[in-house]
């Protein structure tokens, strides 16, 4: 007997132990405050009350939710879940979000709660994956945001054609000091501006290859205004 206690012991501590769960992570093209704040948003979108938040160690905790189970109000069984997101800056202007969840059981009697931890299989993280998916897909529609309006600034300042038409009518004066006089070159040379502006802000955040095609808008509405605004004579 006492042989076989010890073979059964030898077994157990020679057997490798379980791989723990792999944390759910992704690095955001955006400094640390940015994303801090689009997390807390998409949070609150997704129905996730927040319970703790330190900002020194880039943490969020949020209230737990009813994953299934009844409740009958003095009399409540079922399993609960809760989410803990960490913000970490990468880089300057990368950040890495990593989305923990906890599961566990709870009984309620009254206002007496017991809670018991549930393992969570390594596989079954789709909860933190659509976490990370509505954050990025918040920085998507803003940078898409910003990429029409760079799109719609620099339409308007390819088109000058007011102001060239005031500075060519013009008979006296200098035509150098008639352009840079010009209310309508100042506000094309303005929008070009802030059109490149914008795009160079745009390519700090993200990969010049998503930001590029996306400037094709830039003709469409050039298109557009031509006919509405300057058609042809």
């Amino acid at each position: 007997m006492k042989v076989l206690m010890c073979v059964l012991l030898l077994v157990l501590a020679l057997a490798p132990a379980a791989p723990a769960a792999e944390p759910v992570a992704r690095t955001f093209n955006a400094p640390a405050d940015r994303v801090w704040t689009v997390a807390e948003a998409v949070l609150k979108q997704l129905g996730w009350d927040i319970d703790k938040k330190d900002r020194t160690i880039g943490m969020i905790g949020t209230d737990s939710r009813r994953v299934d189970g009844e409740n009958w109000g003095v009399y409540a069984k079922g399993r609960r879940h809760r989410l803990t997101l960490y913000v970490k800056a990468a880089s300057d202007n990368r950040t890495t979000v990593t989305v923990e969840r906890g599961v566990f059981k709870r009984e309620r009697i009254l206002w007496m709660d017991k809670d018991e931890p549930v393992p969570i299989s390594s596989d079954k993280h789709d909860v933190e994956r659509s976490i990370l998916a509505a954050i990025a897909k918040l920085f998507d529609d803003d940078h898409l945001l910003w990429v029409g309006v760079a799109s719609l600034v620099g339409a308007w300042a390819r088109h000058p054609r007011q102001g060239m038409k005031v500075v060519g009518a013009a008979a006296a004066g200098s035509p150098v000091a008639r352009t840079l006089s010009n209310p309508w070159v100042i506000l094309g040379v303005a929008l070009q501006a802030t059109f490149f502006f914008i795009y160079m802000a745009l390519l700090s955040r993200e990969d010049v290859s998503k930001v590029l095609p996306l400037t094709t808008l830039n003709y469409i509405i050039v298109a557009s205004l031509r006919s509405s605004f300057w058609p042809s004579r």
